[in-house]
């Protein structure tokens, strides 16, 4: 009897400390899982966390890409658009040139024809003037000889020798000497036929007659060199007005030539302003242009860069946002499975050593029933009920 329950003790015992060793085992798997999930998770954080990382990176490199690319295309864009502006410019100022040269142009034969004209007037009536003088020169040389001739026989200017030639210029006039030798030929002729040619009368008489004659003849040469004279003044006069008038035609020629000139200057003046304030306003035009075209451009480009960014951010955000619930997700699994993995050890553990001891109080029991039968029922559950 004390052998049966030996037995049956040492089984009990056998029994349970195979049930505690395989709970150990079952216990250190768990530690284990235990381990790993949480090793698990820390990778997975780790991973995600690059991940996140990773896309920071991309949204900076992506944005400075983006950045540069914007700024170099501004750069091109501004050269573009300036190389157009200057063209353009250039095109302006050509035209303005040309215009400018075409309007001085015609300014310039405008003027040379105004001149052409006045050259051509001024040489007719400079001609026509020339002409009239010459006609009228006789006439005002013959009275001023006539003028020349009175003086001297009047004894003007004290010129005797000039006298002289004056009083023999009338002596030796032909109507003098004809009357002269007319008269002393019928004086001498009467006195012949008296027989007293030689006689001191037929002398008286030449003498008398030779007076008489020379003072009615010096009145009537006076009277003579007066209307010559009168014929040189008025002959002077129609010179002074021929001058006159030649000078007055010169003078309203040359008027209708400044005013001419200054109408044509005028014009000049007012056709290079017109072409001034166009070339100004287009090349003002021009430039608001350019300069609308580049904002436009850097407004487009920039809206352009900020959308990019913005929709790579917003997929970026997203991205970490998923990869943040993955990583909390990930967190709780792996909490979950390690405080599964450490219930079934604690769970394990404690059902072994139970069993474990239940094997041994029944066996205790059973022994204990065999020496006291009487009291072994009672003993036995009284010892089941410790545990």
């Amino acid at each position: 009897m004390i052998g049966t329950t030996a037995a049956l003790l040492g089984s009990a015992l056998i029994g349970g400390a195979a049930s505690l060793a395989a709970s150990s085992k079952t216990a250190k798997a768990a530690k284990t899982n235990a381990a790993a999930a949480t090793e698990n998770a820390a990778l997975n954080a780790q991973t995600i966390r690059e991940n996140q990382a990773a896309n920071a990176d991309i949204l900076n490199r992506t944005t400075q890409n983006n950045t540069e690319l914007a700024n170099t295309q501004r750069q091109d864009n501004a050269t573009t658009i300036a190389a157009g502006q200057a063209t353009n410019d250039g095109l302006f100022v050509g035209a303005d040139a040309e215009a400018r040269g075409a309007v001085q142009g015609g300014a310039d034969e405008a003027a040379r024809a105004l001149q052409g004209g006045y050259d051509t007037g001024s040489r007719a009536i400079t001609d026509a003037r020339d002409v009239n003088q010459a006609l009228y020169q006789p006439y005002s040389d013959v009275g001023t000889k006539a003028t020349s001739a009175i003086s001297a026989l009047l004894g003007l200017g004290g010129d005797v020798a000039a006298q002289q030639q004056a009083f023999q210029n009338w002596r030796d006039s032909t109507g003098y000497q004809f009357q002269l030798k007319s008269g002393s030929d019928a004086v001498a002729t009467q006195k012949s036929t008296q027989g007293l040619l030689h006689s001191g009368a037929a002398l008286k008489s030449l003498q008398k007659f030779g007076q008489d004659l020379g003072s009615t003849y010096f009145g009537g040469y006076m009277s003579q060199l007066g209307g010559q004279q009168q014929v040189g003044l008025q002959a002077a006069g129609a010179q002074a007005s021929n001058n006159t008038g030649s000078a007055s035609a010169l003078a309203g020629l040359s008027g209708n030539l400044g005013s001419a000139l200054a109408t044509n200057a005028n014009n000049r003046g007012s056709a290079l302003s017109g072409i001034s304030a166009t070339t100004a306003a287009n090349r003002a035009s021009n430039n608001t242009n350019a300069t609308s075209a580049l904002t436009g451009s850097n407004t487009a480009l920039t809206g352009s860069v900020i959308g990019g960014n913005s929709s790579l951010a917003g997929g970026l955000t997203a991205n970490n946002t998923q990869a943040a619930s993955a990583l909390t997700a990930n967190s709780n699994a792996a909490q979950g499975n390690i405080a599964n993995y450490r219930t079934q050890a604690a769970e394990s553990g404690a059902s072994a050593l139970t069993g474990f001891a239940g094997n041994a109080v029944s066996a205790l029991g059973y022994a204990y029933g065999a020496q006291n039968p009487a009291s072994s029922y009672g003993r036995t559950s009284q010892l089941k009920g410790l545990y």
